[in-house]
């Protein structure tokens, strides 16, 4: 006869496709909140921000509705470039059709997505 194989019991997985603890186990203090715990201050997490390069995500005509539902508090900026030399080229696009959508000055934008990088990191 063959040995029988032990199945390993899968882990519960949460909406971000991480395990789960079972009730009554605690990997950590439930009133520490991680990046997936959402609060009334931070309903997406209090570290999640999103970046919208120009190269990619200006293509599409949804683009600019999706950067106003992230809202300013959440938008970091980004180029996604390999190649140093494209980045100020880029970034100035990507600074005029944000603060646009947002009806700000480019000044304003840099001072708010600043202060969220550094939020971030």
């Amino acid at each position: 006869p063959k040995p029988s194989k032990s199945k390993k019991k899968k882990k519960p997985r949460d909406a971000h496709g991480e395990t789960k603890e079972e009730e009554g186990s605690s990997a950590q203090d439930s009133s520490i909140p991680s990046i997936h715990t959402p609060t009334p201050e931070t309903p997406l997490g209090p570290k999640v921000y999103f970046g919208f390069a120009p190269i990619v995500n200006f293509q599409s005509p949804k683009t600019l509705n999706v950067i106003r539902e992230v809202g300013l508090e959440r938008l970091v900026l980004e180029t996604d470039h390999e190649e140093a030399y494209k980045v100020p080229t880029t970034m100035k696009e990507g600074l005029r059709v944000i603060s646009e959508a947002f009806n700000i000055t480019e000044e304003d934008l840099i001072r708010i997505t600043n202060k969220n990088t550094q939020d971030l990191f």
